[in-house]
């Protein structure tokens, strides 16, 4: 397992968190988002096709832990990566997710 890419930025009423990792046999990218409100808070595993050269969605996950409204608690001379923790256990959950599913190993 070896992360690619962990980034993290904020918009306006969001906070987005990126993460590519290849796994032994699989590369995938969990995607993060708080949001203003719960409901439009979500999460999502994509798996990168060899074959085609292109993300495909393996899982999107609306009932989990990220916590909405994180763009409020970045203070303006606070860097957004101050909120990374906020997301590390539904980070968690998505690596468990993708590796059972795809029987490799992202954790």
């Amino acid at each position: 397992m070896k992360v690619v890419l962990l980034e993290i930025s904020k918009g306006r009423q969001s906070v987005i968190v990126q993460k590519i990792i290849q796994g032994t046999n699989n590369m995938i990218r969990l995607e993060l988002q708080s949001d203003s409100y719960s409901f439009q808070c979500h999460s999502v595993i994509e798996v990168f096709s060899e074959v085609n050269k292109q993300w495909n969605r393996l899982y999107t996950h609306f009932n989990h832990s990220i916590k909405d409204s994180l763009a409020c608690s970045v203070k303006n001379n606070q860097k957004v990566e101050v909120v990374l923790p906020e997301f590390q256990q539904e980070i968690k959950y998505l690596e468990k997710i993708a590796g059972e599913i795809l029987k490799d190993k992202f954790q």
